[in-house]
């Protein structure tokens, strides 16, 4: 028998009055899961000890009522299955930290390869709040098997790279990892570049969509190139792939290699505002010649919609365009600010394919998506030939 763990709370009854215990669960506690299954029902002599896990409420309940069937309540060290595993976070840390404490504990976290990154709702004056969070990340790798390191996330996204201010906390001390996503992965440093795994459906769902053999795309805002690897992975296609960090171009250099894709990939390290001045080489070469955008800039893709525009093909092509929205009515919002924007450049939206919420990015906003197939003005063009 492997070492004991610290005492927990049993049942201890007799062999014999074994099934009325069963029973008695049954009758009085229909709805609660009372025994521990993480520990082993343990056998001493003629008795049985089963674990059970109860507050305090419950605790005073279940003496009155046991006591007067021949059930003891007792407290002993409790022997830990080998072969169990935690089902969450709350489970893993019930009689490690406070009841208090357990509003700290993230109520959803990402995990980028074998690294997770938490973000802890703080709670004032809360005693020992960095010995609890310590906790709570040994329980992340605990319950995650295949994390190996857990970060803090203690600053938003911010400055021209896109980067957050992370702090480390439990593991392998280490910032670079391989995520892996619809059957690609993705050499990344989660310090130095920007990557969200919470996009895997929405990446998922542009690289099969109806993507014509052979298209021209610029992903203008590629990151580490999850979109431009995933869409080329399925797709005979020509990416222009651009993004300002040097960091993030490194490691789609990288990912180009690390994946078996059917398309071409061209990445390029560059301020995507250089594209539409006179002088900029592969602006003019793909100057009305792309047939699809992608806009992964949340934040600021409305300000780029202008290069959109002098890239996408006159007689049409399809923007994949990506902004927060504030709430109520965060879709309408959108489109409105789209469309307003296009018609700006002398192109019109001859068809809006798709307009939803991709996820909730706080409480008083969420991100759209926002799939279009935009045309330059005719009016325009017919001024132009005259």
């Amino acid at each position: 028998m492997n070492s004991p763990e610290g005492k927990i709370f049993y049942f201890k009854v007799a062999k014999k009055d074994a099934q009325e215990l069963i029973n008695f669960i049954g009758r009085f506690y229909p709805n609660d899961k009372i025994l521990n299954d993480r520990y082993k029902i343990l056998k001493e002599g003629n008795n049985i000890f089963f674990p059970i896990k109860i507050s305090q409420k419950q605790l005073k309940d279940l003496k009155k009522k046991g006591n007067k069937m021949q059930i003891k309540i007792i407290k002993k060290y409790g022997y830990k299955k080998k072969d169990y595993k935690h089902k969450n976070l709350e489970e893993a840390l019930e009689d490690k930290i406070p009841e208090k404490s357990f509003d700290l504990i993230p109520k959803s976290y990402d995990i980028i390869g074998d690294i997770a990154i938490l973000e802890f709702n703080e709670i004032e004056r809360l005693r020992d709040i960095e010995k609890i969070k310590k906790k709570i990340s040994m329980a992340v790798i605990e319950v995650n098997k295949n994390v190996k390191t857990v970060y803090e996330k203690i600053g938003k996204v911010s400055g021209d790279y896109r980067t957050r201010e992370l702090k480390f906390l439990m593991g392998t001390k280490k910032s670079e990892t391989i995520h892996r996503e619809n059957n690609c992965q993705f050499k990344l440093d989660i310090e130095k570049t920007f990557f969200t795994p919470r996009l895997i459906n929405e990446r998922r769902k542009i690289s099969h969509s109806n993507i014509r053999k052979f298209e021209t795309i610029v992903d203008l805002f590629a990151g580490v190139g999850p979109f431009s690897v995933q869409i080329a992975k399925l797709h005979n296609v020509k990416i222009y792939a651009f993004d300002k960090n040097p960091h993030a171009y490194n490691y789609m250099k990288e990912n180009l290699q690390l994946n078996d894709i059917r398309g071409e990939i061209y990445p390029f390290n560059m301020d995507v505002s250089n594209l539409i001045k006179p002088h900029n080489k592969i602006g003019t070469k793909l100057k009305n010649k792309v047939n699809r955008v992608i806009m992964n800039l949340p934040e600021h893709a409305s300000d780029f919609l202008d290069i959109a525009c002098h890239l996408i093909r006159e007689k049409g092509g399809i923007i994949h365009f990506y902004l927060f929205s504030e709430k109520p009515n965060t879709i309408k919002k959108a489109r409105n600010k789209f469309q307003e924007k296009i018609e700006g450049f002398n192109y019109y939206i001859d068809e809006i394919t798709r307009a939803e919420i991709v996820k909730s990015y706080s409480p008083k906003s969420n991100m759209i998506v926002i799939d279009a197939f935009i045309r330059k003005n005719q009016t325009h063009l017919m001024r132009n030939f005259k």
